[in-house]
């Protein structure tokens, strides 16, 4: 009830407990959350609720509270947005935050639109893939890791190729968001990292202030930890870890975000 309101926690053991009890529902379920109007909505027989739990109920990105005042007004970019509820969550924390959502799958995209209608002024979604260079992307599960929607993944794919989709950088979302630095960058693109972190990832590497990546080292794209330690070994962050996440926060960032704001 602390985290999440009477209603909303109500709302959350009722869809737990038809989950338990093993009730075949379609359709979307909603739960209400302090300072989300309107409420957080899912789907049935999905990993929706898990990353609910993670988000809401978990605090995976209760860490971000040390960014306050620094953060409060700036850009986040949401790199595998999922559904949104992370990108909900910061919305939430910080005040005046503007997040930029990036998601590859369409039925995911399609949820994240439906979670962020109320936060237009404050939110983009774009579907699409992350990547280091402009391309096409194909989206799916290609039986690597998890097999739910949580795990989806982006190949790269001829521009001809059926349901294929952009691939974008976050060097290029920050150069058309209008911000001179990212704020935090959020990315759980389920192994791309391997090429987001490569070549070229310090065009944009050196005007980010932190960074909560969730690292995958078990995929065709090889060693996702030892890539963004490499890429980041020059910059000046400070390296943490919070459950799944591996947090790097700039030391020193004078000038680099916008001061004198507040979390919510």
């Amino acid at each position: 009830m602390q985290l999440l309101g009477l209603r909303g926690a109500v709302d959350y053991w009722r869809i737990m407990r038809e989950y338990r009890e093993g009730h075949r529902i379609d359709g979307l379920w909603r739960i209400h959350v302090k300072g989300c109007l309107g409420g957080v909505a899912g789907r049935y027989g999905t990993s929706d609720l898990a990353v609910f739990r993670q988000i809401f109920v978990h605090q995976e990105y209760k860490w971000a509270n040390e960014l306050c005042g620094a953060a409060a007004g700036g850009l986040i970019i949401d790199c595998g947005a999922n559904v949104g509820y992370t990108t909900l969550y910061l919305l939430r924390l910080f005040a005046k935050v503007r997040v930029v959502a990036v998601e590859p799958d369409a039925s995911n995209f399609e949820m994240l639109e439906l979670n962020l209608q109320r936060w237009q002024g404050r939110a983009r979604a774009i579907n699409a893939g992350v990547w280091s260079r402009r391309t096409r992307l194909v989206c799916g599960n290609f039986g690597e890791i998890d097999l739910q929607h949580w795990g989806r993944q982006v190949r790269e794919c001829d521009a001809d190729t059926p349901d294929s989709i952009d691939a974008i950088t976050i060097g290029g979302v920050l150069a058309e968001s209008g911000y001179e630095r990212i704020s935090l960058l959020k990315v759980d693109i389920e192994g791309a990292e391997v090429v987001v972190f490569g070549d070229g990832s310090e065009e944009w590497l050196g005007r980010t202030d932190a960074i909560g990546i969730e690292l995958h080292d078990k995929t065709s794209f090889g060693p996702a930890t030892e890539v963004f330690h490499e890429a980041i070994r020059s910059e000046n962050f400070s390296l943490k870890n919070s459950g799944e996440l591996t947090i790097a926060i700039r030391r020193q960032s004078s000038g680099s975000a916008q001061e004198g704001s507040s979390c919510t």
